[in-house]
């Protein structure tokens, strides 16, 4: 039965809140890892065993899980009640162990293709996806394991993994879409099948991880056998991933340790090595053999030739002139017999290298085997264990001050709320966003980590007056302040807010926009065209603003700052427009909401208690000929400026032409600004019909937060 997306949306909302925030705090709180480099599957050798074995329990799950398409895979993070980890034992005899050694608890599924080969190397498993199971280690040491699994299309699947995942369910179909599967009751999610009655070939690699780009020590467990899926399921799957970036197949580590796996509660037994001598011999005796028979077919084909070799048919237009397999055939010397022992004698040469060729690499193997076997002891390179706290918020920062006496990385819990103006910072042309700030990224870290965008303030209205003052807040009459080094925005009606933002869990209506060309924020050392950054200041404590870094493209640009030039007024000056819907700014804001961004605690000119940096990942855009304009009345952020700001600067209306605008700057210069006319329908009570538009306005702010959290 299909479930209608109010219910997943309200169900998805509910995990969103529990496991998305349990898998990862922002930044290096609970670190999430990648799937890793893909790797070729590597054949087994009997005598590299490990000492261990995966101890492992699952349940089956039925809640609907969050599918987020990456750029290389379909990522679905594990929630907190899903029963699904192993532990590494090392007991001959595993019954109800658990606790001892490494522990491993799921965090994510990712859905990958397979590395590329070269041509002639293959795989050792043919298989058309990936599926990575990817486990943290729990008891501190700060490694991963990653469990690979391969997936073949089978004629009779039998009992599917991923069919439940995809039932009913719409799948993303662009990078950074979030989407519900796992969306019906009928189908549960099982990967007990991963591991029952299987075994792996396990080694060391690295991955990396959402800790600000750093990597970590990673188990890389692969699966020694194929899983089965049906075509309509690897179809669609592979559509999904048709963009994802490929990479090539890496050889796997000499060697890799054979291991086994035994569900929690069994009694099993450890796998034992082979003694490799005994068969090494044998083949090399068998090679010996192949090659003296090598050498045999070999004389034997020569002299088979003999008759052959300048005995050369004299073929002619009549077909029974010529043909050498005429027994009778005189002119030649060629008979049927000598063509049919040279025939024999080729098909005996060929089988006889093949059989040398096969054994002589059978020897080959058996020697690596050996050799590494010899050579190799368990957990020999394994990288040194990463020290719990270096994963922590705490250490993060210090981390970060270390960088910078003034700059720290902070955590979510103390953000927002507090009075203390002591905190430092970097100043917002000082910091880099690649090293000087926390990567943040919502789908991972939970849906209130998003900051949000809204148009109005929280006071709840009746649905025909939202409906109105909806309408109104899309064409807003705007106060313009050139500051010189930024074009400062805000409301004419200094009652209203520019916009409303709502980070942290807490409703912020912006004080103002600054306009600055280019941007305040560098990353990497590279500034974009602009930026626009809308700041909350409180009546006391720390500001927070949102940066949205604009690129300058050819043709149409930026909606919003095309009202803005029609009225634009000189350094110093001041003028009021009817601006364009301020939601049109830039895609986040758009949409309602941005899941991924920098964040830092910096300051910012005029706010002596610093201010909370978000700096948008995704860029805007920004025209040529936008950017020209701009420059024609405003110095690069940085520039000293003889403006004493905007409090220094006042503006009156011409109360007989609305069209007309008086800016009055300090030096008494009069400029006649005439701003792009927006005809705004009066919409009364009894005209407006609610709609659901409205009546989403007219919710509390926190009900509403809530509704769009599945927006991410």
């Amino acid at each position: 039965m299909a479930i209608t997306w109010i219910v997943i949306l309200c169900t998805c909302f509910s995990l969103c809140n529990g496991f998305l925030q349990s898998t990862q705090d922002s930044g290096c709180g609970t670190v999430t890892a990648s799937a890793g480099n893909p790797y070729r599957f590597a054949s087994k050798n009997p005598a590299t065993v490990a000492p261990v074995y995966m101890d492992w329990e699952v349940k089956s799950y039925s809640n609907p899980l969050l599918a987020e398409l990456k750029d290389s895979s379909l990522v679905i993070a594990a929630p907190a009640d899903m029963v699904a980890n192993f532990n590494l034992v090392n007991s001959t005899n595993i019954s109800n162990i658990s606790g001892n050694g490494e522990r491993y608890l799921l965090q994510s599924i990712q859905i990958r293709k397979p590395g590329q080969t070269a041509e002639g190397l293959g795989q050792a498993l043919n298989h058309e996806l990936e599926v990575v199971l990817v486990h943290k280690e729990i008891t501190g040491t700060g490694y991963y394991a990653n469990v690979i699994v391969p997936f073949e299309v089978g004629v009779d699947p039998g009992f599917q993994i991923l069919a439940p995942l995809l039932n009913e369910a719409e799948l993303p179909q662009n990078v950074g879409e979030i989407k519900p599967v796992l969306v019906t009751n009928t189908l549960p999610l099982d990967l007990a099948a991963v591991f029952e009655n299987a075994s792996f070939q396990e080694f060391w690699s690295t991955v990396e991880t959402s800790c600000q780009d750093k990597t970590a020590g990673s188990r890389f467990i692969m699966r020694n056998a194929t899983l089965m899926t049906s075509k309509d399921i690897m179809g669609r799957l592979l559509s999904v991933l048709k963009w994802a970036e490929e990479s090539p197949a890496l050889k796997a580590p000499t060697p890799t340790w054979l291991m086994g796996a035994c569900s929690r509660g069994r009694t099993c037994k450890l796998f034992t090595s082979q003694d490799l001598d005994d068969v090494y011999n044998k083949a090399k005796n068998e090679s010996s053999s192949s090659y003296d028979k090598l050498l045999a077919a070999k004389t034997a084909m020569d002299d088979a030739l003999v008759p052959l070799i300048g005995n050369e048919s004299k073929s002619t237009n009549d077909s029974n002139s010529s043909s050498i397999y005429n027994s009778s055939n005189t002119s030649t010397g060629i008979t049927n017999a000598d063509y049919d022992n040279a025939v024999a004698a080729r098909e005996t040469l060929r089988n006889a290298e093949a059989a040398y060729l096969e054994a002589a690499q059978l020897t080959k193997d058996f020697e690596v085997q050996i050799n590494a076997s010899k050579r190799s002891t368990w957990d020999s390179d394994k990288p040194a264990s990463a020290n719990s706290s270096n994963t922590t918020a705490a250490s993060l920062s210090s981390t970060a001050a270390s960088r910078s006496s003034s700059s720290s990385t902070v955590g979510a819990s103390s953000l927002l709320g507090t009075a203390d103006c002591t905190t430092g910072g970097l100043t917002a042309l000082d910091a880099d966003l690649a090293k000087d700030a926390e990567h943040v990224d919502a789908s991972k870290a939970g849906t209130s980590e998003a900051v949000l965008f809204w148009r109005l303030s929280s006071n709840p209205l009746p649905a025909a007056e939202a409906a109105a003052a909806e309408t109104a807040a899309e064409t807003p009459l705007l106060h313009l302040a050139n500051l010189g080094n930024k074009l400062r925005i805000s409301m004419a009606d200094q009652g209203k807010p520019f916009i409303v933002l709502y980070v942290h869990g807490q409703e912020l209506p912006a004080s103002y926009a600054d306009v600055t060309v280019p941007a305040l924020h560098a990353k990497d050392g590279k500034r974009p065209a602009a930026e626009i950054q809308i700041v909350h200041v409180p009546s006391s404590g720390r500001a927070v603003a949102v940066g949205l870094q604009l690129d300058e493209v050819d043709g149409d640009g930026n909606t919003f700052l095309d009202s803005l030039l029609q009225g634009l007024p000189g350094s110093g000056e001041v003028g009021e427009v009817h601006g364009a819907d301020p939601m049109t700014l830039h895609g986040a804001l758009g949409r309602g909401v941005a899941g991924r961004y920098f964040r830092y605690h910096g300051l910012l000119e005029g706010l002596p208690c610093g201010v909370l940096w978000h700096i948008l990942e995704e860029r805007g855009r920004i025209s040529s000929q936008q950017l020209v304009e701009l420059h024609k009345v405003m110095q690069p952020p940085g520039t000293p400026s003889n403006v004493r700001g905007p409090t220094a600067l006042r503006i009156s209306m011409l109360a007989k032409d609305e069209t007309k605008v008086e800016a009055v700057s300090m030096s008494s210069k009069v400029r006649l600004q005439r701003p792009r006319e927006a005809k705004v329908e009066p919409i009364t009570p009894s005209a407006a019909s609610p709609n659901l538009k409205s009546l989403l306005l007219s919710l509390p702010r926190q009900q509403r937060a809530q509704e769009t959290g599945m927006a991410l």
